[in-house]
């Protein structure tokens, strides 16, 4: 027999009577790359968000030619996240600047969106955590597999929605191709928690065209625009 132990319960009554509100501080991107030749390179595009137009419905949502050669593998994101650790030195530099007692989590944006979600699945989803001083990793216990169907359908809604540039119209015609996104590294602040996370990048709500990726402080002023069928 498997004992569960419960380090939480919160209910309606502790929600009502915490005294204390912790907000979850704004999302920015602090790095952005795209996976070219299974490579981490800088971003050479960025897909922008168009409303599907009157005509365009009904949506057809059948995908007939589905490209996916490297995928988003949870290897590749935590990849990501190692480089960025490296890259940025961040062992010492937390340590210089004295916050060195704050606890930082690096994960994927997917587990997030899990933990979020878990009393909607009917599914367990398996999270390892490990610890390394102040720093915490959190992965799922198994590795993203082939796209399922639903999340290809997922992939051809999106199709209606994004655009290559400001002026183009989108094109539902060519193959579905979900290695075009770029990815970032987000980092956000919670409470004594420092987060930091890898996802795809979202399409950006803009009528001009972005040029400069390696500004991200423009970048963080945009608006990005995720979709999803529910």
């Amino acid at each position: 027999m498997v004992k569960t132990k419960f380090l939480y319960t919160i209910n309606k009554t502790e929600l009502e009577e915490a005294t204390e509100i912790i907000s979850l501080e704004r999302i920015n991107i602090i790095k952005f790359w795209q996976i070219i030749d299974d490579q981490l390179k800088p971003p050479q595009s960025l897909l922008y968000f168009k409303q599907p137009k009157l005509e365009a419905y009904p949506l057809v949502l059948n995908v007939k030619a589905y490209i996916n050669t490297q995928g988003i593998a949870q290897t590749d994101c935590m990849a990501m996240l190692e480089k960025f650790i490296i890259e940025e030195n961040l062992y010492n530099a937390y340590k210089s600047h004295g916050n060195g007692r704050r606890i930082k989590i690096f994960t994927r944006r997917h587990v997030l969106t899990r933990i979020l979600t878990a009393p909607f699945f009917i599914t367990d989803v398996p999270i390892i955590v490990t610890k390394h001083k102040n720093f915490i990793f959190m992965a799922t216990f198994q590795d993203s597999g082939d796209t399922t169907t639903n999340g290809r359908h997922h992939y051809k809604f999106a199709q209606y929605c994004e655009t290559i540039s400001p002026a183009a119209e989108p094109n539902i015609h060519e193959a579905v191709h979900d290695n075009k996104r770029g990815f970032c590294v987000y980092s956000a602040t919670y409470g004594h928690l420092d987060m930091f996370c890898t996802g795809q990048a979202y399409p950006v709500a803009s009528e001009e065209k972005i040029e400069n990726f390696a500004d991200l402080e423009s970048l963080n002023k945009c608006t990005f625009v995720s979709t999803n069928i529910m």
